[in-house]
């Protein structure tokens, strides 16, 4: 059977509440990609850094969504590469594998970064610097990875990634720029590498998704509706019917609303997502029972 129909896939990411603020408004760092084919399937999310070591002027954005698609697209292309390593020399040469993925989409990053002219050492921190988390799923093994900070649950069990001291993740980027970030944390970490038969659900999420998780029995902004907990996105059939679904439950979770009150006063009630927040989820497809 393809992995397609064994599996289904939903996304989604929101600006955070302090991008929004008076006079200071910035993108949303976040981005997210996607890959289902017959194959295998990818899912990675990465978060921009909004200001680098020696610049303020970023637009870290741009990268993330670039280099988001160039890893999904790498991993998903070296699916079959993993598969044979993994089956004939074990786990330990799939980090080989993600070494040579992370060796490659830094050249394609290098070249775009001389390609824009001026200074390339700020190209790539005004451009360039991102975290990244994400899982490749074959039909037999599956792989949860990740450079920087961010949130995975595998199986419904959470692994929180990061903080870093100081608040500074390590990023792709600082493969080609100095940096005082030590360089072995800027190289693909595994965080569960397990049999595909084992996997029922898989989300990788932005650092912002912690958010997300401690406003679990939080109101809803002017609701009388909790925000409920992270498993409603591999739970709740309604992220993986429609596939704008995430997104408006995180813009709901995040959106301010203002009210009069009885007594005739303005009410704020703010979003309750601070950072911007992106999340891909994969679960199993459910059996049918053949009853209508």
């Amino acid at each position: 059977m393809v992995m397609k129909n064994q599996f289904e896939v939903a996304a989604g990411s929101v600006i955070g509440r302090d991008h929004l603020k008076d006079l200071g408004w910035r993108n949303n760092q976040d981005t997210v990609a996607t890959v289902v084919g017959n194959g295998c399937i990818a899912l990675v999310v990465a978060d921009g850094c909004s200001a680098s070591e020696q610049s303020t002027a970023s637009h870290n954005e741009v990268g993330a969504q670039i280099g988001c698609k160039l890893i999904a697209k790498a991993v998903s292309s070296a699916s079959q590469s993993f598969q044979e390593s993994v089956e004939k020399h074990g786990i330990i040469s799939a980090a080989f594998e993600m070494e040579l993925i992370r060796m490659r989409v830094l050249e394609q990053i290098k070249q775009l970064a001389v390609l824009m002219g001026g200074d390339f050492h700020l190209n790539i921190r005004d451009y360039f610097l991102f975290t990244l988390v994400g899982a490749l799923i074959t039909p037999v093994k599956a792989f949860v990875f990740s450079i920087g900070d961010g949130v995975v649950f595998v199986n419904g069990e959470l692994i929180r990634i990061g903080p870093f001291p100081n608040n500074q993740p390590p990023y792709l980027g600082y493969g080609l720029v100095k940096s005082t970030i030590d360089p072995s944390l800027c190289k693909f970490t595994f965080h569960a590498i397990l049999p595909t038969d084992e996997i029922t659900s898989i989300l990788v999420g932005t650092d912002g998704v912690g958010e997300l998780i401690d406003a679990e029995t939080c109101n809803l902004p002017g609701k009388n509706a909790q925000v409920g907990p992270v498993s409603q996105f591999w739970e709740d059939d309604r992220y993986f019917t429609n596939s704008d679904q995430v997104r408006r439950k995180l813009a709901l979770v995040n959106c301010e609303i203002t009210r009069v009150s009885v007594e005739g006063e303005l009410v704020r009630f703010p979003g309750l997502l601070k950072d911007d927040t992106t999340l891909a989820v994969i679960r199993r497809r459910k059996q049918s029972t053949g009853k209508e």
